[in-house]
């Protein structure tokens, strides 16, 4: 299920007791505070969950998903009916949505203002929504330096010695390693999403290599 749908499937059979047990509800106390989301989210991260396409855009109807159409007039400043992920980071934070979605300003998201901040966290970190290599990702905190759900060329070369990989992915210790499941897909300088796997994969590995010797 795409997080578009788990979006309306949480808006449609969201209860007093899934919103009580959500992870982003740190203390269980029903209501979600900006701390709360701030310590559980990062919206470089969420807009790739949701970015179901890979184009790192939103038209209108995709947007949707998280803001209503007057936000999107807002961060489409460039007028070309879409939203990239830059006109998003530089217009847009987690506390812009989070008070967004505080209709009556109180501080706190509960019921239905809570509905959609925790379907975004769903697609972007549920189990059921993230692939175990995705959540390996966010284990990779000292790869992408700069934690924009991108990984550049530089901090590739800055995190990960080539020699020290072939290393620790020798587990069979016959000192060849196939490398061509590694080679970037893409040539638009960034990896990200599904690309970023492989990556984060090989640095996972290297860290663990390391914590058992």
């Amino acid at each position: 299920m795409t997080p578009f749908l788990l979006l309306f499937v949480a808006l449609a059979t969201a209860s007093p007791v899934k919103r009580q047990t959500t992870a982003l509800d740190a203390d269980g106390d029903g209501h979600i505070t900006i701390i709360e989301v701030d310590n559980a989210m990062d919206l470089g991260e969420v807009l790739v969950a949701l970015d179901t396409d890979g184009d790192q855009q939103f038209t209108v109807d995709q947007a949707l998903q998280f803001i209503d159409h007057h936000y999107f007039n807002v961060l489409d400043t460039n007028h070309d009916h879409v939203i990239s992920f830059q006109e998003i980071q530089d217009g847009l934070t987690l506390a812009d949505l989070f008070a967004f979605y505080d209709r009556n300003d109180d501080g706190f998201l509960y019921g239905a203002e809570a509905d959609r901040i925790i379907a975004m966290y769903d697609a972007a970190y549920g189990t059921a929504a993230v692939p175990a290599a995705r959540r390996q990702r966010r284990q990779a905190d000292g790869l992408d330096t700069n934690n924009d759900a991108h990984l550049t060329l530089s901090e590739c070369e800055a995190g990960l010695n080539l020699a020290v990989v072939a290393y620790a992915l020798d587990t069979d210790g016959t000192y060849r390693v196939i490398t061509d499941r590694f080679l970037w897909p893409s040539d638009d300088g960034f990896l990200y999403g599904a690309e970023a796997d492989r990556v984060y994969f090989m640095y996972n590995e290297v860290q663990n290599a390391a914590a058992g010797n």
